[in-house]
């Protein structure tokens, strides 16, 4: 009997049985970056050798630049994200430490290479957050409103992405809108 039948889907529903799992992420490792410098310094005397160690000391502290970042999408870096920061640190002069866990990440190394490196993360941070964000609203778009287009006499649901795309172009009173179905572009009046 179908009763019987809702009733069972229903009971495994609440022992959690239906819902899938979330996917594993495999953690993701930056590489570390690690450069030594060996100075030998020579002089006339002890007084001497110390003031230009002092000297060396104080040029390398104001070549030296910091930046932190406490951005809450830092968690949500994958591995495009993680290529970049490595790809950052082969080719600037910087070590990046990456706490997903906190988030937290500390950039240090040259000023200007430190400069470089913040704008790339926080164009990186921006990106992911925007991308969470258009995730977020059509999941919660998808949950009422389902556009459909037809192929072959069957209606076919869109993905979320390109419902929200959709019904966005609909409320902004666009005409026509180009969307992949198939993964093709197509045009949809």
């Amino acid at each position: 009997c179908w009763v019987c039948l809702v009733f069972f889907f229903l009971f495994l529903a609440i022992l959690g049985f239906s819902k899938q799992s979330p996917p594993q992420k495999t953690p993701l490792v930056l590489e570390k970056k690690t450069e030594s410098a060996i100075f030998q310094v020579c002089g006339k005397n002890e007084k001497s050798v110390e003031n230009a160690l002092a000297w060396i000391q104080d040029v390398i502290k104001k070549e030296q630049g910091l930046y932190t970042s406490e951005e809450e999408h830092i968690k949500d870096f994958d591995e495009k994200e993680y290529q970049e920061l490595t790809k950052l640190q082969k080719n600037l002069n910087i070590a990046i430490h990456l706490d997903t866990e906190r988030p937290l990440i500390e950039v240090s190394g040259i000023s200007r290479d430190v400069e470089q490196a913040r704008n790339a993360i926080e164009k990186m941070m921006k990106t992911v957050r925007l991308t969470k964000e258009q995730e977020f609203r059509a999941d919660c778009i998808s949950e009422v409103i389902a556009w459909q287009y037809k192929d072959n006499n069957t209606f076919h649901h869109f993905d979320k992405v390109t419902n929200l795309q959709l019904e966005d172009a609909k409320k902004k009173n666009i005409k026509t809108l180009v969307v992949k179905i198939n993964h093709q572009k197509t045009k949809h009046t």
